[in-house]
């Protein structure tokens, strides 16, 4: 199991989203996960939100938006149908490349990657990229892969921070919450089944087994 060092930050979130439209103009895809992770910084580091929208997967992003703004699932999955909005989007990344910035003392352009490794989780390509400040802080960052193509997955990387919140969320049994779960259930035991870079209690241990044993639950037939 791992779980991200760093913290999203919070945003206000709208619900009322307009409808997105393909961009003919938008940027291509990246076709290994270190071009995606380090495009994903760069982008970070400018808050190119044309540049984000591409490189990180939108349905888990969305999710933690809500989670951590306390949203609905319902608003959840409007936010995902409809996108995030750009103001609250640019608002989020500006948020976390500050976040970002306490991490590596001196921007984001001042990380170093390693070679990606590449894991299996039910069926779902990914691969864990560690990531090292200047100050020798280190974290992974993990990418998925979809049609040949690599994202950020934020579900996967930062997803296993939220176990607690995540506990609470599901404790229902609604068909919004069941969708989302099953959105959720892969990449959050892909992030899970990395080791954590720092120990975790043994009762912290046992929440992330119960949110695992929830999940099976709820996306079963």
């Amino acid at each position: 199991m791992r779980f991200g060092v760093l913290v999203l930050a919070c945003v206000g979130l709208v619900t009322a989203c307009g409808g997105g439209t393909t961009d003919p103009t938008a940027p291509a895809p990246a076709s290994a996960p270190e071009e995606a992770i380090t495009r994903w910084l760069d982008a970070v580091g400018r808050v190119d939100t044309a540049e984000l929208r591409v490189m990180v997967e939108p349905r888990g992003l969305a999710v933690l938006l809500g989670l951590e703004n306390r949203l609905s699932a319902g608003e959840i999955l409007a936010l995902i149908d409809e996108g995030v909005p750009e103001a609250t989007l640019e608002s989020y990344w500006s948020s976390f490349r500050a976040d970002f910035e306490a991490f590596t003392l001196d921007g984001v352009a001042t990380i170093e990657l390693g070679a990606a490794f590449p894991f299996t989780v039910r069926d779902q390509l990914y691969a864990a990229v560690p990531a090292t400040g200047p100050g020798g802080g280190t974290t992974e960052i993990i990418a998925a892969e979809t049609n040949g193509f690599w994202r950020v997955d934020f579900m996967a990387t930062f997803g296993p921070g939220f176990v607690r919140a995540f506990d609470r969320f599901f404790a229902a049994e609604t068909e919004e919450v069941r969708s989302i779960a099953e959105m959720v259930d892969v990449p959050l035991r892909a992030g899970m089944s990395r080791e954590p870079g720092t120990e975790i209690s043994d009762e912290l241990s046992a929440e992330i087994d119960v949110l695992l044993e929830r999940l099976e639950v709820l996306i079963s037939p």
